[in-house]
């Protein structure tokens, strides 16, 4: 998976500042594997730079010896295509279980794992992905659809409490301060 070597890669010791930044953005791209696709664009893009930056990142990560790359020609045209390997170590998921159906033996192994997943995939315990304050909004925003006195409404306003007590009361005095100029504005 791409969080084993996304975790490898935080923790190799050649890796500093926007490089490091720009292999992880790459990490979240990979297959399982560690093989990866992408164009100069999207890396820029993620960088937030020009691609000529993108194009030095992915230059230095191949002469520290973090990426492999391969270029390919597609087929009589000059398009190229670039491949890129990782070749940091990292702990890769175990091969699917071979499994088969009733009588007809229905080979699903490779099939089962194309699949969408039904459920979402569970959120990392040490990972962040929003703010205090947009978790705050993203919890009052979707309390316009519970009925009020329910339990998943009283659970959710306990949610929105806890939260707003960790909010530092300087930075909740400037977030009101500036949702009230908003609505004057308005």
């Amino acid at each position: 998976m791409a969080s084993e070597l996304v975790a490898a890669i935080r923790n190799h010791p050649a890796l500093k500042l926007s490089l490091r930044y720009a292999a992880i953005e790459l990490a979240h791209k990979a297959d399982d594997s560690g093989t990866i696709r992408v164009s100069y664009d999207y890396l820029k893009d993620k960088l937030n730079s020009c691609k000529r930056t993108a194009i030095r990142m992915i230059a230095w990560l191949v002469a520290k010896g973090i990426l492999s790359k391969t270029v390919t020609c597609l087929g009589r045209s000059s398009y190229l295509k670039n491949t890129y390997h990782f070749l940091v170590p990292f702990r890769r998921s175990p091969a699917p279980a071979q499994t088969f159906s009733g009588d007809n033996r229905v080979f699903l192994a490779g099939f089962l794992d194309k699949m969408p997943p039904i459920l979402p995939k569970a959120k990392a315990s040490g990972m962040k992905e929003l703010s205090l304050r947009e978790e705050i909004e993203k919890l009052e925003r979707g309390q316009r659809y519970l009925t009020p006195g329910s339990d998943l409404f009283e659970a959710s306003e306990e949610e929105i409490r806890r939260l707003k007590s960790k909010l530092n009361p300087v930075e909740d005095l400037h977030a009101q301060a500036h949702r009230e100029g908003e609505t004057t504005r308005a």
